[in-house]
């Protein structure tokens, strides 16, 4: 079913020029049309509110008329791929107004936003091997995704130095206090030589999912290589690992809203303190609930 893609602000393009770039030079000559692109004169100087609270209202009704030309076309729309930022102006302000109008105006479709600056979806990948390696490494399914498992029950990125983490247990499941990690729900993709007929049982685990989590985990397979190798295994999950990593960010931005830095850049652009209080909480309950997973 057809996705609308949406690019926004600066960083949201940047994104996406490189592979445009990549498929202009491709044998497909795929590119996009002239016609589906709305900009303005000024950005909005790294500042949410002003892109928000300005030029949201400004550059919405450009950006839903393209977007209803594009769905028009469609047969059934699925949803929608956002590209922004969270740090910035235009792609972060202005791109939220925009993402809450596509949801207004399209509320059955599904959205995903794919923003840069922090993720709170994990992305990893095996094998993880330098090039010259390839031609002697043994490649077997069993091995790639123990290692895979036991990176997303460690919560580590890398595949090194985790034999406490791998069992030859039935149903491939750990001790309790061995799952550092818990996810809310997973995505396992498999690429390459017999891929579509592979066992994936042990990533069906109560244990490293939530326990309330209904049918968490969604397997997607396809015999075509990924990246040369002649089996890979990439698992997407959206689990405690941002915990960790926006925490940090949470209380450096208390220490900063309370000692009023930039705040009158914001309060300007009609963005308070009571409205920042409000999104460190919203925040907090968002850690949280993944930290209670």
């Amino acid at each position: 079913m057809p996705v609308i893609t949406v690019q926004l602000g600066q960083c949201g393009n940047q994104v996406i020029y490189s592979a445009r770039q990549r498929a202009q030079a491709s044998s497909h000559g795929w590119c996009y049309s002239s016609g589906s692109a709305a900009s303005g004169q000024s950005g909005s100087g790294n500042n949410w509110a002003m892109g928000h609270h300005q030029w949201g209202p400004r550059m919405a009704p450009a950006v839903l008329e393209l977007v209803r030309r594009q769905a028009e076309a469609c047969d059934v729309l699925e949803g929608f791929l956002l590209l922004q930022s969270v740090a910035g102006g235009t792609g972060a302000g202005a791109g939220t107004f925009i993402a809450e109008a596509l949801v207004d105006e399209y509320s059955s479709a599904h959205m995903l936003n794919c923003c840069v600056c922090y993720r709170l979806a994990s992305i990893r990948c095996v094998p993880q091997l330098p090039a010259g390696s390839v031609d002697f490494t043994t490649f077997t399914w069993p091995a790639l995704l123990r290692r895979l498992k036991a990176m997303g029950v460690s919560g580590s990125y890398l595949e090194e130095g985790l034999s406490g983490f791998t069992t030859s247990a039935p149903g491939g499941l750990l001790p309790l206090h061995k799952y550092k990690n818990r996810a809310a729900s997973s995505m396992l993709l498999l690429r390459g030589q017999d891929a579509g007929s592979v066992p994936v049982s042990e990533f069906d685990d109560p244990h490293f999912h939530a326990p309330w989590a209904v049918d968490p985990l969604l397997v997607a397979s396809h015999s075509a290589k990924f990246a040369g190798w002649q089996m890979a295994a990439t698992l997407l999950a959206t689990d405690q690992a941002c915990v960790a990593e926006l925490q940090p960010m949470l209380a450096k931005a208390y220490a900063m809203a309370s000692a009023r830095a930039y705040l009158h850049q914001y309060e300007a652009y009609g963005l308070g303190e009571a409205d920042m209080q409000q999104c460190f909480a919203a925040v907090e309950d968002v850690l949280a609930a993944y930290a209670a997973l």
